[in-house]
């Protein structure tokens, strides 16, 4: 701040002395407010060849400002003139270069790109940083620098979870399942068992009612296209069939002779099954959430008789937790004292 207000001081010395040469025989008056045109009218009148002045300076942000203020007469017409001067500092930075972390440095630049050879594959999502006082930046080695702090196999194996909701006729259904996928850039293979309701039909001692099912589905998927360039949002169409435990509980049967029989049949149908799902892949981390919309064609059994076939529709959503990803990277501990 003294350096400023020296500053300051300097500017008005000048200004003030640049008036003074400038007015030649003319008096500059400060005594009189520069904005009361009635005040100044009534001086200058009786003194014509005076001008009248103020000089005021302020700090706005890192600039000095000063302004100055003149009135003076022009023939028999007040004339107020107004001239404004910003002075702006110009700030060096000086980096000081520490020898030690300098080396430091170096050496994680060295192994972390040993262990991480692969760093800008198409395969791995990597965050790097680049210390550009490491040897080698300044001769155009365009890896020299670059410390990896974490890194990750796009794809490969993935346990995933998931929770939803099944929509199918006369029965609607929470889900919650759990399953084992395998991905590659452009496709992906998916083994999952769920659980869920169901309904009895309408040979079945409690007719129309839910009870618990289970469901396995092995499905193939495919990725069309994509979205961005490291491949995070993925948009996958997919299919495959299902099977699904269920449960007949047909009526009991009574014979000529008055003889009961009771059949409580159970057993696993097969269902195709197609959708669409859309993931977001955490960078450098191999996990990812998805979302997924899913058509089943169910079955409804049905002892001694025909199969009934009815639609469902279920909406999940789940986390994939990648594992054997060959993840790599630095502690925060390590990443800290590197700075």
């Amino acid at each position: 701040m003294a350096t400023r207000n020296f500053f300051k001081s300097i500017i008005v010395m000048v200004m003030v002395a640049f008036v003074a040469v400038s007015a030649n025989a003319q008096e500059v008056i400060n005594g009189i407010n520069t904005r009361d045109a009635k005040a100044c009218m009534s001086y200058l009148v009786k003194n014509s060849k005076d001008t009248i002045a103020s000089v005021s300076t302020f700090v706005k942000g890192q600039d000095s400002v000063v302004v100055r203020r003149s009135v003076y007469l022009s023939g028999e017409k007040l004339i107020a003139r107004q001239d404004t001067l910003v002075y702006h500092p110009t700030v060096k930075t000086v980096t000081v270069v520490n020898k030690d972390k300098t080396a430091a440095l170096y050496k994680a630049s060295v192994e972390t790109r040993f262990s991480e050879k692969a760093f800008d594959d198409a395969a791995r999502d990597t965050y790097y940083a680049v210390a550009d006082s490491v040897a080698g930046v300044s001769e155009g080695d365009i890896n020299a620098g670059k410390v990896v702090l974490r890194s990750a196999n796009k794809y490969g194996w993935g346990i995933n979870l998931y929770g939803g909701w099944q929509m199918a006729e006369n029965v609607n259904s929470p889900i919650i399942g759990a399953g084992l996928e395998y991905s590659r850039s452009w496709w992906a293979a998916m083994l999952s068992g769920e659980a869920g309701y169901s309904k009895y039909t309408h040979n079945a001692v409690n007719a129309g009612e839910k009870y618990w099912s289970f469901r396995s589905e092995a499905l193939a998927a495919l990725q069309p296209f994509r979205f961005d360039r490291y491949n995070q949002n993925r948009l996958f169409l997919f299919g495959g069939l299902g099977f699904e435990w269920y449960s007949t509980e047909s009526k009991p049967f009574t014979d000529e002779a008055g003889n009961v029989y009771e059949f409580k049949s159970w057993g696993n149908f097969l269902y195709p099954t197609a959708g669409i799902r859309f993931e977001h892949r955490f960078f450098s981390t191999g996990n990812s959430l998805f979302v997924s919309a899913q058509w089943r064609q169910l079955s409804g059994v049905i002892q001694n008789a025909s199969t009934e076939r009815y639609n469902a529709l279920m909406l999940s959503v789940g986390f994939n937790f990648g594992f054997f990803r060959n993840t790599t990277g630095m502690s925060k501990s390590a990443v800290k004292n590197l700075y």
